[in-house]
């Protein structure tokens, strides 16, 4: 059985690329209206957005600061 050491220090090249393939810098939203999906009560909100790289749709969470 593997640990899970042991399984990181052998599929490290494969998790990375993978991880740098997924990956989104940032969000745009392609000049227009912003696409609401949904407004949680305790002020979450969930956005459509696209990738700036690869200008797929992405889910946008907005957390609102506490102050």
């Amino acid at each position: 059985m593997k640990t899970a050491f042991t399984y990181i220090d052998e599929e490290n090249f494969s998790i990375e690329k993978e991880y740098f393939n997924m990956r989104v810098r940032d969000a745009h939203y392609r000049n227009q209206p912003i696409i609401l999906l949904k407004a949680h009560p305790n002020g979450i909100i969930c956005q459509l957005g696209y990738c700036i790289d690869k200008d797929f749709p992405i889910e946008v969470v907005k957390i609102p600061r506490l102050k």
